[in-house]
């Protein structure tokens, strides 16, 4: 694909394209465009009658736009595939613009939708699996996540859970998450209950901490209404759900026919038991000065 120079007047744009809520705004890039120039051609696609849809760098031609330009430099994406050049514009807006928090969550979400139109072998295996040709390593096609990562330098956890929540979050907790009226780890948390408790949870947690919201959603009383515990009873608890926890998979791992999004929902929660019980350790060998801290390796 060539860089060619494109009159701004032939270029649409289709809205809900970037993936950002709210405003959208120029002036650092106007300040910059004006003193250096575009450093990086927009992305356009042909339309009908010489006109151009704009694929990735709205911001950019936005401020071409408020700057006065008459035209702007661009690759034309010619003779690709529909879905390889909406997997470009989303590539895109993921590394040139950073995006964050639901902006992020929606983006990668689409993103995948589009892979695994593309690609629906890899969708046969779950956590990171991939689809193979004859059992060879060399012929398998990535994962989603492993492409994704290696196309956005994001890491293949992050993009797991990003997507994860833009799946599973009801729309009025992802309308309280885009507002930072819960944070991502409240978002995660809430993510894992049905639409319906979902959306009477949000009200409960909305400016309560992580750890009261752990146990809001697990049905016990925020903290300062909880009656009193002692350590040694609050470890049995965590010991006993352990063990429960324990069983519960080792009973799994016998059957068939589990379904994907759950399997991937329980790794998930794997994922956040290790960083928590790796915070607990931590905690517990700076304060003990290393006597009883837990064993490295994580327990589930």
């Amino acid at each position: 694909m060539k860089v060619q120079r494109v009159a701004l007047g032939d270029i649409d744009i289709i809205e809900g394209r970037n993936f950002r809520e709210g405003e959208i705004v120029t002036a650092d890039l106007e300040e910059s465009m004006n003193a250096l120039g575009l450093l990086h051609p927009i992305q356009l696609v042909p339309a009908s009658e010489g006109r151009y849809i704009l694929n990735a760098g709205e911001r950019r031609l936005r401020a071409a736009r408020k700057l006065g330009w008459a035209s702007i430099d661009a690759v034309v994406m010619v003779g690709i595939d529909a879905v390889d050049v909406e997997l470009a514009a989303i590539d895109e807006n993921i590394i040139r613009r950073d995006l964050q928090g639901a902006s992020l969550d929606r983006a990668l979400k689409r993103r995948k939708e589009l892979y695994l139109n593309k690609y629906p072998q890899t969708a046969a295996h779950v956590a990171g699996g991939v689809a193979r040709t004859n059992g060879e390593e060399a012929d398998r096609q990535k994962s989603f996540a492993e492409d994704t990562a290696e196309k956005t330098g994001k890491s293949s956890r992050t993009i797991e859970r990003s997507v994860r929540r833009a799946e599973r979050l009801s729309p009025a907790t992802m309308k309280a998450y885009e507002a930072g009226k819960i944070t991502q780890t409240q978002a995660d948390i809430l993510a894992g209950r049905p639409w319906e408790e979902q959306d009477v949870l949000i009200e409960k947690v909305t400016g309560k901490s992580v750890d009261e919201t752990r146990r809001i959603v697990a049905g016990e009383f925020p903290s300062d209404d909880a009656p009193d515990a002692s350590p040694m009873k609050m470890l049995e608890n965590l010991y006993m759900h352990g063990q429960k926890i324990v069983a519960i998979l080792e009973q799994l791992t016998r059957m068939e026919r589990l379904d994907p999004e759950f399997v991937e929902s329980v790794l998930n929660l794997q994922i956040s038991l290790n960083e928590e019980f790796a915070n607990f350790s931590d905690a517990i060998e700076t304060r003990e000065g290393g006597a009883g801290a837990l064993p490295s390796d994580p327990p589930f």
